[in-house]
């Protein structure tokens, strides 16, 4: 973490890089926020075109700042940022955040320039936000350092996001509800500050009293908030969320639940272990609440903010309507919590109160005709008994049902009696104002009571896990440093090891895999390689019917799926028709694992409960370990149990009893439990062999077969570390033949191919620019077989423009592709009209896609381009496009220019002003969509917005 991230959050002065009079700018928003947000500090707008913006004084750029400013905001084009980074540095500026996007998001250039963008921070130690982000708001020192709606009530409740869209749709929910906000933060790429940087700062402040800021209403917790997209550190981020959990609760909501591939070669340990599953795991370590819907991660914003958490899991229901409370009874069973008995006294209070044909066990129901009086005095009844440790409020709007009235009275009672109250006002219009009342007395309220219950559950069930967990912490654990004994490791093992890297082994074969075990004092049954039938015999003679047969091979991780293992072989016949049925499967194998092939005999261990016992390795969050129900029903029985490592035996023994097998293992009052113990240290053992066996990614024992007496690893997979062997792609090449400057920036380029060339119109190719870069330029035009045209825009002024800059006739030009699907589907049914919108350099793929819709296809339907440039001087292929108009009746364009001279008589702004006013109705057109992310965002918006269906919008984004 950096050292102090104090005044990032906390500045006394701001640099604003970018700052605007055009009030539509990053710049002018963001401007316009920090002064609106009642920031108190000094603030230094840099725009190298003004004197003075809201009255403020610009400076031309920052060396000419008389002062060092605390915290530096970038809102200019991502190629002018890694100047102003180093420049920050050479003002001695700590803290920085990058608006503008244009970075790893938009491809290979932008990673580039990313990089380049955490070489300058980290050589002058500045604390990086974004890029790519929204910014940050703190309202207790009150700065909004964002381009979003700001939200000025203040508040408990703190948010970290990736996404700005999530961001937005907070600030307007929290401005309806009257949800505070204490900070929230975004984090856009993640380039410097990551989630646990901003995790650890927030933990520094819970350590600080001095930044308790819970005001009226409010909770006494300091809730978190988190939307992430990815986790940069996966152990990090479990030590520090485990920190703040002690004290103050952190709900997540993130999107994946499914990896896009799996390995070839896995176990069933990473079958089961999937990411998302290791994900949820780390998260009930820390007690992290994870949110499955953004309806939840909503409902749990407002829940930890406004309520306190419950001591228990007893809840009380008082409703005006028996069928919600009887649908919130089912409810509250669900999630964990239990309708709390009444006492006698508390039964007699409610007989007073309530008419005779009301309900007065829970839940109460208090009738249809009840007013806010009667509401009040079942409330208070039920709120003064020791029983109840929650209440939920049903309410729906019968003819008399005094609604604000009865609002208020739960609100006070809230101020009263310091319980968690949660509200259900089930309607709409009618009982709006009721809501309105509740909000500004901070109760959650809901439109359904099966969401009240849900985030109550959510409450009680993280108060929970810091029962029991806290309490550990506080207490002795006689568990914690039990650990097991394993003798140093054998020569055998190291040849073991050494031999399958050497070989490149996937996996190592049983014989060897048990040595392993053993070594590190794993009970594995008797076992050997047999050479031959009488070898087998042998074996079995010196150590007793039944046995197993199996074939053994590095290669063979599944031999159940082979048919490579037969069990309950009892005498010298069923061995002997065993080994022969063995022989006939080996013939079916590949050639690889026959190679190495042998059979295998052990000792059979058949009375016992079968259990798998493995680790993986999460690319995110390291080795986890994996218990659950064994054998051929692993993957077919939910039994997914895991744990990061390392691990301790009482973490162990826990994860052990909240595992579905545990009930048979632990037997029933009548029987004997099973060797738990035993099974407890076999658990600390694989663990061990993880620190042991770095070579190795997964280690798995299935089954393990646990008796009454003793626990077996019957069979032992161990997965090997694979090095990855790069082949280097064969560029293909092309020959330059003609080129020529167009216009400004744009160069205009012919090449050939020895072979014939096959693309489709819309595709790029990947050019080798320098002997480590590669950059991508879609096809400009189809000259012939093995012809084609690319344009290329030199400005960014990277190796790619200083590549084709210098090209000239007969210069070589290395690539590979074509790649792609940005398409062009002519034969698109129901079509009314084909629009291309392009600008810069994206005119290259839009050239192509309506050449090719004209001269290839001859389609009739009408064809417009919308052509968006932003100085005059830049314009090209305006002749060619005119001489298409004059040839192709069905074909138009237009052409607007953002900054234009004198000379311009077209469209003067933007390109989708055009298209605005040409597309009232896109009902039924196509749109492909070429150009920088910001046409691309406003176009596709509002396209959708005049009916254009979504898939039908095609988009290429270039930097």
């Amino acid at each position: 973490m950096p050292t102090d991230l104090a005044t990032f959050f906390y500045p006394k002065s701001v640099a604003i890089i970018g700052a605007s009079r055009s009030s539509e700018k990053l710049g002018a928003i963001i401007l316009k926020n920090i002064k609106e947000s009642g920031f108190t500090g000094s603030i230094f707008p840099v725009n190298p075109n003004a004197k003075e913006i809201e009255g403020l004084k610009v400076y031309a750029d920052l060396p000419s700042i008389p002062e060092v400013p605390e915290l530096i905001i970038v809102a200019i084009p991502a190629c002018q940022v890694v100047e102003v980074l180093k420049q920050a540095g050479e003002k001695g500026s700590k803290n920085v955040v990058v608006l503008s996007a244009g970075f790893k998001e938009v491809g290979e250039e932008g990673v580039k320039l990313e990089k380049q963008l955490v070489e300058v921070a980290k050589k002058n130690e500045i604390n990086l936000l974004g890029p790519n982000c929204l910014g940050f708001i703190n309202n207790y020192h009150p700065i909004n350092a964002t381009f979003g709606e700001p939200v000025k009530i203040a508040g408990n409740l703190r948010f970290i996001t990736q996404s700005g869209a999530i961001a937005a749709g907070l600030f307007d929910w929290c401005n309806a509800t009257g949800l505070g906000l204490s900070e929230f933060v975004t984090l856009g790429n993640k380039a410097g500050l990551n989630e646990n940087d901003i995790l650890e700062y927030f933990h520094s402040q819970d350590q600080n009293t001095l930044t308790s800021h819970n005001g009226e209403g409010l909770s006494s917790l300091s809730p978190i908030g988190l939307y992430l997209e990815s986790i940069t550190d996966g152990a990090g981020f479990l030590e520090i969320t485990k920190k703040i959990t002690k004290t103050n609760p952190i709900f997540i909501i993130k999107p994946g639940k499914t990896e896009a591939a799996a390995k070839a070669m896995q176990s069933h340990t990473g079958a089961i272990a999937g990411a998302d599953n290791v994900l949820d795991a780390v998260l009930k370590q820390a007690g992290v609440v994870r949110c499955p819907t953004l309806e939840d991660f909503f409902d749990l914003s407002r829940a930890f903010a406004w309520e306190d958490l419950p001591e228990g899991p007893k809840v009380a229901v008082v409703s005006n309507a028996g069928g919600p409370a009887v649908i919130s009874a089912d409810a509250v069973i669900n999630q964990g919590l239990e309708l709390a008995e009444f006492d006698e006294v508390t039964k007699k209070k409610l007989e007073e109160a309530l008419p005779r044909s009301a309900s007065i066990v829970n839940p109460v129901d208090v009738l249809g005709d009840a007013l806010a009086d009667r509401f009040a005095q079942a409330l208070e009844a039920v709120l003064q008994t020791d029983t109840v440790q929650a209440l939920i409020v049903i309410l729906t709007p019968q003819i008399m049902t005094q609604i604000t009235q009865t609002a208020e009275t739960i609100g006070n009672l809230s101020k009263k009696y310091k319980k968690p109250i949660l509200c259900s006002f089930i309607g709409g219009k009618l009982i709006s104002d009721g809501e309105k009342v509740l909000n500004d007395f901070k109760i959650p309220s809901f439109r359904y009571p099966e969401r009240a219950i849900s985030a109550l559950g959510s409450m009680w069930k993280f108060k929970k896990w810091q029962m029991e967990n806290v309490a550990e912490v506080a207490g002795v654990d006689t568990d914690a440093d039990q650990t097991v004994k394993v003798e140093s490791e054998n020569d055998s093992v190291k040849q073991i090891i050494q031999e399958a890297t050497n070989k490149k082994y996937k996996t190592l074969d049983n014989i060897s895999a048990d040595k392993i075990l053993s070594s590190v004092g794993i009970n594995t049954p008797p076992t050997k390689i047999a050479a031959n039938l009488e070898k087998a015999k042998d074996f079995a003679q010196e150590n007793g019917w039944p046995v197993v047969l199996k074939l053994s091979s590095p290669g063979l991780l599944h031999k159940k799926e082979v048919g490579g293992v037969i069990v309950d072989i009892i005498n010298e016949k069923q061995l002997n028709d065993a080994w022969h049925k063995l022989e006939r499967k080996i013939e079916q194998l590949d050639k690889n694992i026959k190679e190495h092939l042998t059979f295998q005999i052990q000792k059979d261990i058949s009375e016992g409960i079968e259990v798998i016992v493995g680790f993986k390795h999460d690319s995110t969050f390291g080795p986890v370990l994996l218990f659950g129900a064994g054998g051929s029903y692993a993957e077919l029985i939910a039994d997914r149990n895991l744990h990061l490592l390392p691990i301790t035996k009482k973490e162990v023994k826990k994860l052990v009893e909240k595992s579905k097998i545990y009930k048979l293992l632990k037997g029933s009052k009548e029987e004997t439990s099973y060797a738990l113990d035993k099974l407890y240290d076999l658990i600390l053992r694989v663990a061990k062999l993880e620190v042991m066996i770095p070579e190795a990614t997964d280690v798995e024992i299935n089954p393990v077969i646990v008796t009454l007496n003793d626990v077996w690893a019957v069979d032992g997979k161990i997965i090997m570390r694979e090095k990855p062997i790069t082949v280097p792609p064969q560029m293909k090449i092309a020959t330059t033949t003609k080129h020529q400057v167009l216009a400004e920036y744009f160069n205009y380029y012919e090449v050939e191919t020895k072979e014939s060339f096959d693309f489709e119109p819309g595709q790029y190719i990947s050019v080798r620019v320098a002997p480590n870069a590669i950059r991508a330029y879609s096809i400009a035009s189809k000259l012939g077989p093995n012809k084609f045209a690319l344009l290329v825009d030199i400005r960014p002024g990277g190796p790619g423009s200083k590549f084709f800059e210098n090209l000239k006739a007969g210069d070589k030009i290395p690539f590979l592709g074509p790649f792609g699907n940005f398409k062009l589907k002519i034969d698109e049914k129901d079509v009314d009209r084909f629009i291309f919108l392009g600008t810069g350099s994206g005119m290259s793929a839009i050239r192509c896609m309506i050449d090719s819709a004209l001269k290839e296809h001859g389609t009739k339907v009408p064809i417009k381009l919308y052509y968006g440039l932003t100085f005059t001087k830049e314009i090209f292929w305006q002749d060619y496009f005119e001489d298409l108009k004059k040839k192709y009746p069905n074909f138009d364009y237009e052409i607007s220019i953002f900054k234009p001279d004198e000379t311009w008589a077209g469209h003067a702004g933007f390109i989708t002003e055009v298209v605005e006013k040409d597309c009232p109705d896109a009902k039924r057109h196509a749109a492909y969509l070429c150009g920088h992310r910001a046409m691309i965002a406003d176009a596709t918006e509002l396209l959708i917005k005049n009916g254009c269906p979504k898939n039908r919008i095609y988009t290429e984004r270039f930097v």
